[in-house]
């Protein structure tokens, strides 16, 4: 029998909304959520491919010698990085909500999902502070 793989554990700075990117008057908010038991740092990234060299000499490819990097340096995120969402659409605020979503497991949060969708809507209408011109939720 498969067991379950125990949640990991979110730390609290990483909580609430993120603005991955933004402009000056944005005219569109997107905002990410992440699913249920999801790990909000890493559901909107993948692991980086490994750089290939070539040797010039014999027009082969060859890996690079391993260099340890930060974890999150191992990984792209496709929101915020600058040659994926953000090259195909301008003037577009990304921001991410980031929740508690360990809902199993020993450590399972005991809040409704109706709060924390109001979490969200509350989080996000202060993040926006609407100003003159800008279009509201």
């Amino acid at each position: 029998m498969e067991t379950l793989k125990m949640p990991r554990q979110i730390d609290p700075q990483d909580l609430g909304i993120h603005v991955l990117v933004d402009y000056e008057s944005p005219l569109v908010d997107i905002v990410a959520v992440h699913g249920l038991g999801a790990t909000p740092m890493t559901t909107w990234t993948k692991a980086r491919k490994p750089q290939e060299h070539i040797d010039r000499n014999t027009e082969s490819s060859i890996a690079p010698p391993s260099v340890p990097t930060n974890k999150s340096e191992d990984r792209v995120n496709w929101l915020s990085d600058p040659t994926m969402l953000p090259a195909d659409i301008t003037n577009v605020r990304i921001m991410a909500f980031n929740y508690d979503s360990n809902w199993y497991g020993d450590n399972a949060i005991k809040v409704r999902l109706d709060h924390v969708a109001d979490d969200l809507r509350r989080k996000v209408l202060r993040q926006r502070k609407v100003k003159k011109g800008d279009v509201t939720l």
